[in-house]
């Protein structure tokens, strides 16, 4: 990681829509910009806009890596699950 921001501004998706993420890195490996989205236990189940907003955002912005960090249950043995969105 060669750069990181948390909250680091806005995406437009469409007039009066946006999206803000989480955070955002630089991945030094690839030099990707990588957008991330961070949910709870309950990931995106209570969520559902942020989810529909997080793919709209990823489809519209091909230049960025789309990344998802859900954090597991204990019961389900903790730590993170980092779902990455592919752009249709």
């Amino acid at each position: 990681m060669t750069w990181w921001r948390a909250h680091p501004g806005s995406l437009r998706l469409a007039e009066g829509v946006r999206y803000v993420p989480d955070f955002a890195y630089v991945d030094a490996a690839t030099s990707e910009l990588v957008y991330v989205e961070v949910k709870g236990a309950v990931g995106w189940k209570l969520d559902s806009e942020s989810r529909t907003k997080w793919r709209t955002a990823a489809d519209l912005f091909l230049w960025a890596r789309f990344e998802a960090a859900i954090q597991r249950r204990k019961k389900d043995g903790g730590g993170w699950v980092v779902e990455v969105y592919e752009p249709r």
